[in-house]
């Protein structure tokens, strides 16, 4: 076996590396030195790729929940890319991919990078920061104009939580396990009279944390 790139083999079936990307005209020559020495050769192109080098960059390694992260490829030699964020998400050939998660703490993020022969994989930690902040508004004004209508509780990184409102008799006039719903002021079909109102809250955070409010609500025309 001659490789085209002044090494050899004598065995029968080798394998052999290639220092550097090109083409090579591989020849294979046999001899019978059992019947004079009759010999024969055939020879083949082989392309050998460039090693496609996986790398990408970010602005930083700690971010916040919920925030958009930016991932800028900067690979070489490559025709493919596959990008793992580290949360169970994968996207495919994007070149500055923008990601937010949906959980906290350390994320690896590995990057592969590939041609039609080779590929090459790179991971990097990032850290996704979370800061408690959840309140609800003191007042709202339920008058159908759209604006400000429904109050709820406010803030990033609820996973559970109970809303209870109550009017001054202590009769609960609302409730709600979901942070997407809020109360209009309606209670038993009638929207309740301008007032002040307690509410509870009881939250459980991303990040384990558990928070008790408590507070008052004025219902505005």
């Amino acid at each position: 076996w001659h490789f085209g790139d002044g090494n050899f083999s004598n065995q029968f079936a080798p394998t052999h590396n290639y220092s550097s990307a090109g083409n090579y005209a591989v020849r294979l020559a046999i001899i019978d030195s059992s019947t004079c020495n009759i010999s024969d050769s055939v020879t083949t192109q082989v392309t050998v790729p460039e090693q496609p080098i996986a790398n990408f960059t970010t602005e930083g390694d700690t971010f916040k929940f919920k925030k958009p992260v930016t991932f800028t490829n900067t690979s070489t030699d490559y025709l493919h890319l596959f990008w793992n964020f580290g949360d169970g998400t994968t996207t495919e050939d994007e070149e500055s991919p923008t990601h937010i998660y949906e959980s906290i703490y350390s994320r690896t993020v590995c990057l592969t990078a590939s041609n039609d022969a080779c590929a090459d994989t790179i991971c990097k930690d990032i850290y996704i920061s979370f800061k408690a902040l959840v309140g609800v508004p003191n007042a709202f004004t339920p008058n159908g104009d759209g604006i400000n209508d429904v109050v709820k509780i406010e803030g990033a990184g609820i996973v559970d939580l109970v809303f209870r409102i109550y009017n001054r008799w202590g009769e609960k006039v609302f409730e709600t396990s979901d942070k997407n719903i809020g109360w209009d002021g309606i209670y038993k079909g009638v929207l309740q009279e301008m007032d002040a109102y307690t509410y509870s809250a009881d939250v459980i955070l991303i990040n384990g944390q558990h928070l008790l409010l408590k507070g008052n609500i004025t219902l505005l025309r």
